[in-house]
């Protein structure tokens, strides 16, 4: 698994669900479904990124109930092609769909409001596989937040679906505030948000609104 996979631990599963989704699927059928003996970062180096994107989204993240500030704010946005498969492992029959994490960079507005530009169309539509066109598709749009970046601090998850994105509809997790800045009994803590919520906790908001040409 890639090591930042590994950190933002939600999004390979939202990435699944975005695949089988009806906003996510551009054909009816996968175009391509061929071996390889590359790694997976290897398949993954040869994705290219969109040399010209027309279709940009500024996308707010708000915490204005938060226990204190966060100086250190990681974003990315996860990019798959549905349409297209690959077996990254001969002996198992394992297949992949193609996937790609660019990343955001949120810049602050004031103590409690950062805001990072993307685009749904950041991937370049290619024949990466000699067996047709892989059309990406934006899955997800993530940040991570932590009070300072320091060793042990918890992170903070906030994430903006596809769906929410292109509708321009607020997308709200709640965390507990006596985890901020660090959690008294676990480091590095990752808090994505509670179910149900805790009357002492504080929401993160990422709202989108259309960049115009």
């Amino acid at each position: 698994m890639h090591p930042i996979y590994q950190m933002l631990g939600l999004l390979p599963v939202m990435a699944l669900a975005g695949c089988n989704s009806p906003e996510s699927q551009t054909m009816s059928q996968d175009t391509t479904s061929v071996v390889t003996d590359q790694t997976t970062e290897s398949i993954e180096a040869g994705f290219k990124q969109n040399p010209s994107p027309k279709h940009a989204y500024r996308v707010t993240l708000t915490f204005p109930d938060a226990p204190g500030p966060f100086a250190s704010i990681e974003g990315f946005a996860q990019y798959t092609a549905p349409d297209c498969t690959y077996i990254i492992n001969k002996a198992a029959g394992a297949t992949a769909h193609p996937e790609k994490l660019i990343p955001v960079t949120y810049a602050k507005i004031d103590e409690r409001t950062y805001a990072g530009t993307v685009h749904t169309d950041a991937m370049q539509d290619e024949d990466y596989f000699g067996k047709g066109v892989c059309h990406w598709n934006l899955v997800v749009v993530s940040a991570q937040l932590r009070a300072t970046g320091a060793q042990g601090e918890t992170r903070f998850f906030a994430t903006l679906s596809r769906s929410a994105l292109l509708a321009h509809e607020p997308q709200t997790s709640r965390h507990e505030k006596k985890r901020y800045p660090s959690d008294p009994t676990v480091s590095d803590f990752s808090s994505l948000g509670l179910d149900p919520v805790s009357e002492d906790s504080f929401p993160l908001t990422m709202t989108s609104e259309v960049v115009a040409p």
